[in-house]
């Protein structure tokens, strides 16, 4: 699941999003476990265990709003079958997440010690100090 916060998560500056964003990414959390249950019931233990897992990966009360795919990810995730989001692994043979194109960076989160354009353009602080 770790993979899951690369492929699911992007990087943005300061935006407004708020809770709606928060619950869109904890609304897209129950679904990526409420499949993995749905599809492997023997051996994913049960929802809120995934929660608890996924939720160590990434963290909703991070995002800051989801991009414009978020409806179709949705959609693909809820529609897909278990065997295309949960294909193979070619080395292992465990079977994996795999996220529709949809999915990719569809929750934007605010980067850690990111600081307002407006500051830097006041001159109140420079590019390398936000590095």
């Amino acid at each position: 699941m770790k993979k899951l916060f690369l492929l699911v998560f992007g990087v943005v500056g300061c935006s407004d999003g708020g809770d709606s964003a928060v619950e869109k990414c904890d609304d897209f959390v129950d679904v990526v476990c409420d499949r993995a249950v749905e599809c492997f019931p023997a051996g994913s233990g049960t929802h809120s265990q995934c929660v608890q897992e996924v939720q160590t990966a990434i963290s909703c009360g991070s995002a800051k709003q989801v991009s414009s795919t978020y409806d179709r990810c949705m959609s693909q995730l809820r529609g897909n079958s278990c065997g295309a989001l949960f294909p193979p692994d070619p080395q292992s043979g465990e079977r994996e997440l795999v996220l529709p194109a949809d999915c990719n960076a569809v929750i934007l989160v605010r980067e850690a010690g990111a600081l307002p354009e407006e500051a830097m353009s006041r001159g109140a602080i420079t590019a390398a100090e936000v590095l």
